[in-house]
């Protein structure tokens, strides 16, 4: 199960993205509250993270494709920590569709991200959760440098404490809705990681899953007729995320170069017919 796992966590836009979060929360400026979990190796012994070295090192690691060019001994290192020692337990994988309980949900059909599936090993409190009391979905939007840690963490309320950036209008949980927009009016862009292939800016949305426990609270909005959930963190879980590219990749990507032949491929073909002519 273990080796399965492993070979999951080998695809290039999973680690593309998990080095952009990284990125994003080590440039955040609440970086040594938000940056967590932090490489072992730049943790000293007083327990400060040293933000600054981990942000040189980030920016040496190689695209996966690069990997065999890997020669020193730290870089191998980080990307171990990024792709297998931090989160052992689950892979980030690219899918093509929504999960089938949020595609009927406001605002979801052309979407234009890119989906990412979350693959978890089996959680039987989980699953006995989701049994007991049924489930729904919804969307929570955050800022670029909030997904490393929500992402390794999962979701937590952070309702009345120093990390709360949006209020607590509907009492104190994770807020989400059933309306993609809304949540996306939330996932403010960031930069991402220098090789980053995705875009040089990102946003994100996380597609959960909603335990309708007893102290899940449920709100209409009366203007957009959507559906508010304030939901205790122990019954949220982040099934897959949506990321948006704001602006160009940082290298040509493999649909620029498909469009790019095509257009050279026609100009050739009315320059071959023009010389039979």
């Amino acid at each position: 199960e273990r080796r399965q796992m492993a070979e999951k966590k080998h695809n290039e836009l999973g680690y593309d993205l998990l080095c952009s979060f990284f990125a994003s929360a080590l440039r955040s400026n609440r970086k040594h509250t938000i940056c967590t979990p932090f490489p072992h190796f730049f943790i000293d012994r007083n327990g400060l993270k040293d933000t600054s070295a981990a942000t040189t090192l980030l920016e040496k690691i190689p695209l996966q494709s690069h990997w065999s060019q890997i020669r020193e001994e730290n870089v191998q290192q980080m990307v171990n920590w990024l792709l297998y020692e931090s989160h052992p337990d689950w892979a980030i994988v690219p899918t093509a569709t929504l999960v089938s309980g949020a595609q009927g949900l406001r605002n979801t059909r052309n979407h234009g991200a890119i989906v990412f599936d979350i693959i978890r090993t089996p959680d039987p409190e989980w699953t006995k959760l989701r049994a007991a009391h049924g489930s729904v979905w919804g969307f929570h939007g955050s800022s670029g440098e909030n997904w490393h840690s929500i992402l390794h963490l999962g979701l937590r309320t952070l309702s009345g404490t120093t990390l709360m950036k949006n209020g607590q209008m509907l009492g104190h949980g994770v807020y989400l809705s059933d309306d993609l927009n809304i949540s996306k009016s939330y996932a403010h862009s960031t930069n991402s990681w220098k090789h980053s292939c995705i875009g040089r800016k990102f946003r994100c949305v996380a597609v959960c899953e909603i335990v309708m426990h007893p102290q899940v609270q449920t709100q209409q909005d009366s203007k957009t007729r959507s559906q508010v959930f304030v939901v205790p963190e122990n019954y949220v879980r982040v099934q897959q995320v949506l990321v948006w590219s704001e602006t160009e990749a940082h290298f040509w990507s493999p649909f620029l170069i498909v469009v790019v032949l095509y257009f050279l491929i026609l100009v050739a073909s009315r320059y071959s017919r023009s010389l039979k002519t």
